[in-house]
């Protein structure tokens, strides 16, 4: 009850269904990016590579889709969490569903 009142008072209620958009909008390509390593990692570091390599989409999409003036730099920052742990937490159950296939392992010349 008090956490929705809150989550009322900030907005972050609409904060969250937005970034649930995007983040659903963004998920093929953040998959595209990370499909071929991902299966291969273990849980934290798959989480940690999905993260870093989901940034530059969602940073694209956020910035693209939105005007400048329509959220404040918090709720902005607030957004992109959002829809970074939501595009996390879809891709990687993606992830384990798809099957594993071991690292290839390159060496240098």
């Amino acid at each position: 009850m008090i956490t929705t009142l809150i989550a009322r008072l900030t907005g972050t209620d609409k904060l969250r269904t937005l970034a649930d958009t995007i983040a659903s909008q963004v998920s093929d390509a953040v998959w595209q990016r990370v499909r071929n390593r991902v299966t291969s990692l273990g849980a934290n570091e798959a989480r940690g590579y999905v993260r870093v390599r989901a940034i530059p989409v969602l940073r694209e999409r956020i910035e693209s889709g939105l005007d400048s003036r329509e959220l404040t730099s918090r709720a902005s920052q607030m957004l992109f969490d959002f829809a970074s742990e939501l595009v996390v937490q879809s891709i990687l159950q993606r992830a384990a569903a798809a099957p594993s296939r071991p690292a290839i392992l390159r060496r240098a010349a």
